[in-house]
């Protein structure tokens, strides 16, 4: 199965889920993707340097001097809530610069959205 095919597969099975895309984090560009509709490699782009920019966050060495139990292993899940949409971020447990994003519905099932992408991004 292509990576193309997986990442569809994961959308349409989650309720209220548009977009799903697959980027390098050190890049910070959306390598491929699958959405209810077309949308432009800017905003594509955009959504991989928000997930960037949180795992940079979250991995300073002064988030960790305050959160000791975050030193052992990597953060792998980023929420980011609006009044519009729920963004998930999930990093690979593999390669740290591998991420998934995905975008759904304010009320969406984010929780589906994170443990799909591991699943996901396991077998790519």
């Amino acid at each position: 199965m292509s990576v193309t095919d997986r990442l569809h597969d994961m959308r349409t099975g989650i309720d209220s889920c548009s977009l799903i895309a697959f980027g390098d984090l050190r890049t910070r560009l959306v390598l491929v993707s699958s959405a209810t509709r077309q949308q432009p490699q800017e905003r594509l782009d955009l959504l991989c340097r928000e997930a960037a920019a949180c795992f940079d966050a979250i991995d300073l060495d002064i988030v960790r001097a305050y959160r000791p139990e975050l030193a052992d292993a990597p953060l792998r899940n980023i929420f980011v809530l609006t009044p519009r949409e729920t963004r998930v971020h999930v990093r690979s447990e593999t390669d740290v610069s591998d991420v998934l994003s995905g975008v759904c519905g304010p009320a969406g099932d984010a929780m589906a959205l994170a443990s799909g992408s591991s699943d996901t991004l396991a077998g790519i």
